[in-house]
């Protein structure tokens, strides 16, 4: 037997020693189908460990990827809307990462501005991961979207990771009129020590704050330009107006 034509024989009982290189890359499918399978499995508890580092290693190599194709995010969306029996944290984990990872997140709003309250936390929680990469996007939907998060943080019965949510949409989408609803909830954060709710709503606080400092600062260029062109006009004009005199100057005296 030869391995190549120019090398020799070697016997039928001869080793051969063969060095493999693999390059081993992450499966996105794979990732997906990980989610899929904790979703549709009995309710985790506190001790089901392995589950949950495996719902992180997913998480990891979706995140890693940056983007995922659109029918991968379309079976992510499909676990948002229907989370089985899925923890609250597992549903809000795959929720943030849709929004991450879903590209053109335009096909997918709709439906989930549209999805049951019952959903909210990871309905909401893709939203925000959205309002943070591509807020453009929720323009048409902003309103509506507000009003829910304003909602939540009214009426709801305190849920940490609904409620963190609502601030993180508040926060990117939100103007000065909800900084004292964000400001109770901060306060009442406190009250219950739940530490990173009251961060949440801090967050949001000096969001809302710098984007409207950002604005006036804007509007306050916008009126030192208006103010400006008068001046500028009458410049140009007077200049204008002694330009066309030279002209007619050396006009006259080249006929002359």
């Amino acid at each position: 037997m030869r391995l190549l034509p120019d090398m020799r024989e070697f016997n039928d009982s001869a080793k051969i020693q063969i060095d493999v290189q693999a390059l081993i890359v992450p499966s996105l499918p794979k990732a997906v189908q990980t989610l899929e399978k904790i979703r549709d499995s009995p309710a985790l508890t506190q001790k089901d460990l392995s589950q949950q580092k495996d719902s992180d290693a997913a998480v990891a190599v979706l995140d890693e990827a940056q983007e995922v194709p659109t029918h991968l995010a379309e079976r992510l969306l499909t676990m948002v809307l229907d989370p089985g029996r899925c923890p609250p944290c597992r549903r809000e984990q795959t929720g943030a990462v849709l929004g991450r990872v879903c590209g053109n997140p335009e096909p997918f709003i709709e439906r989930l501005v549209a999805g049951s309250r019952r959903l909210g936390s990871p309905r909401l929680a893709a939203l925000a991961e959205i309002a943070a990469r591509c807020k453009h996007t929720l323009h048409g939907h902003t309103n509506a979207i507000l009003d829910e998060c304003d909602s939540i943080l009214v009426h709801i019965l305190y849920h940490e990771l609904l409620h963190r949510s609502a601030c993180r949409l508040l926060g990117h989408l939100g103007d000065a009129r909800r900084r004292p609803l964000l400001l109770q909830a901060r306060d009442e954060a406190h009250v219950r020590s739940c530490n990173r709710f009251a961060d949440e709503a801090d967050a949001a606080i000096a969001q809302i704050s710098a984007r409207e400092e950002m604005n006036a600062h804007a509007m306050s260029a916008n009126d030192d330009h208006t103010e400006a062109m008068p001046h500028q006009e009458a410049e140009v004009a007077i200049d204008g107006a002694m330009g066309a005199r030279v002209q007619t100057r050396s006009v006259q005296e080249d006929r002359l």
